[in-house]
């Protein structure tokens, strides 16, 4: 009897942990995805700015324009408007 009782235990356990650890993981290559493609295409784009406008302060908001978008967070997000703020 204690040894069905473990097999029970044992095959819940992994009925609720497997779906878990795949969610976890897939959350995780998410995030590992966003941080390594992001940079690298942000970096593409300022460039293209830089290559297409001469004056300093149209590159300057061109740039602050485009990584205004990366805070995802209520952190960071406070951050970039009071970065804004004293900018204007």
């Amino acid at each position: 009897m204690a040894a069905e009782l473990g097999t029970s235990l044992m095959a819940g356990l992994l009925v609720l942990a497997f779906p878990m650890a795949l969610l976890l993981g897939l959350w995780f290559l998410g995030r590992l995805e966003d941080w390594m493609l992001r940079p690298y295409e942000r970096a593409i784009a300022i460039e293209s700015v830089l290559a297409a406008e001469e004056e300093a302060e149209a590159v300057e908001r061109a740039v602050i324009d485009m990584i205004a978008d990366v805070a995802d967070s209520p952190q960071r997000r406070s951050a970039r408007q009071t970065f804004r703020e004293s900018i204007r």
